[in-house]
């Protein structure tokens, strides 16, 4: 789950996939000309950019705008440098019948969260969301369409679009289109843990009054929390059919620490190698011990579990990673700019203003090149 500062090179080491193969690894820098990464000094969490021609349209989760626009369920912005950005306001005026419009007046209701935007065509726009069901307290995933990119995206669907059980979450959704076209939406799911498929009366109301109870129920192991991958329809609105999720990846509280209570927010990425790498965020989106990390996810669109790199080097992206310059960075996405260079896009808050809004989460964005070799140190840029 959104002052100028000084950047440092960020390094993600991934493990070989094959005898004699090069690790490849993703780094992140100051962008050049830039004084640091940020971006945009405003609340701005789990941001998704699409470029249009030559303008960036930025979404994120529910924010206040300020004047001008006040509240709105998605905000959106537009660019044409990363950098300077006026405001479009709200790009999702009402989410679908099957779901609960946020409301500003109560901090617990502001459920709208995460989207992901894609243009699908000359004048196709399409909005993944999460938000919650109606009626309960549940996060699901809706779809939402438009003819231009800063919206209005108008849910005409009477059901969401990923939507687990009863109770259990499914949010943070992401779409990447394989290197043959194919459409894919990844997603944080929830379902019940394995050592305990039934929900529990217990655990059910505690999952009902509040999404700090969820949270804990999840840091406890009673809630499994993974990430999802399942096909799309040619024209994103579904799933494929006679597709159904692949689970990549599982949080693991234990051995990774980092991740408690919950891994969300993924996005793909295919490295110079051919290799396929699954970025997630991971721990408590409040904090600055949120983070990025990494797997691999082998040289083809995966359709089992991808493997974590390695734990030196994980999570690759972090509040130490930047030199203590941006605290609990997430909710990371890539792009491509108008020169055709692969970007990161993410959260962090200032260090001295953790879970405080304002300022917020505020928009940064690095390069994300690759290099291949052994770990390499992380050095300091700008």
């Amino acid at each position: 789950m959104s002052s100028h500062v000084r950047a440092r090179t960020t390094a993600v080491v991934v493990a070989a996939l094959a005898v004699a193969l090069a690790a490849c690894v993703p780094v992140g820098t100051t962008p050049s000309g830039w004084s640091s990464t940020l971006a945009y000094a405003h609340d701005f969490p789990d941001p998704s950019i699409v470029l249009v021609g030559s303008t960036y349209y930025g979404f994120s989760t529910n924010a206040d705008m300020g004047t001008g626009c006040g509240f709105a369920q998605v905000p959106v912005i537009q660019s044409t440098d990363l950098q300077h950005w006026t405001s479009d306001c709200n790009a999702l005026p009402h989410v679908g019948s099957w779901a609960n419009d946020a409301n500003p007046a109560q901090e617990t209701t502001k459920t709208t969260w995460a989207p992901a935007v894609v243009q699908l065509g000359p004048s196709s726009f399409v909005m993944y969301y999460t938000a919650q069901h109606r009626g309960t307290t549940q996060q699901c995933i809706g779809v939402a369409t438009s003819t231009t990119p800063q919206g209005p995206y108008v849910d005409s669907s009477a059901t969401p679009l990923a939507c687990t059980g009863t109770s259990y979450w499914s949010l943070d959704p992401a779409f990447f289109r394989d290197t043959n076209g194919t459409p894919y939406l990844l997603w944080r799911q929830d379902s019940a843990p394995t050592s305990s498929p039934a929900l529990s009366p217990s655990l059910a109301a505690a999952m009902t009054r509040s999404n700090t109870a969820y949270r804990e129920a999840a840091a406890s192991g009673g809630v499994h929390v993974g990430i999802d991958v399942q096909r799309l329809s040619t024209d994103g609105l579904t799933s494929a059919s006679g597709s159904a999720p692949v689970e990549l990846l599982s949080n693991d509280v234990g051995a990774q620490a980092w991740e408690t209570p919950v891994i969300e927010g993924p996005g793909m990425v295919i490295d110079p190698s051919g290799t396929y790498l699954l970025l997630y965020s991971g721990g408590d989106y409040k904090t600055s011990g949120y983070a990025v990390g990494y797997a691999t996810c082998g040289t083809s669109m995966p359709t089992t579990r991808c493997t974590r790199g390695s734990s030196a080097t994980n999570p690759w992206l972090s509040t130490s990673s930047t030199g203590g310059t941006e605290a609990g960075p997430g909710g990371e996405t890539v792009l491509t700019d108008t020169g055709g260079h692969l970007l990161v896009a993410y959260h962090a808050w200032l260090p001295s203003s953790v879970d405080q809004d304002p300022p917020g989460r505020q928009l940064h964005i690095r390069p994300l090149g690759f290099t291949t070799g052994p770990p390499a140190a992380s050095s300091t840029s700008g």
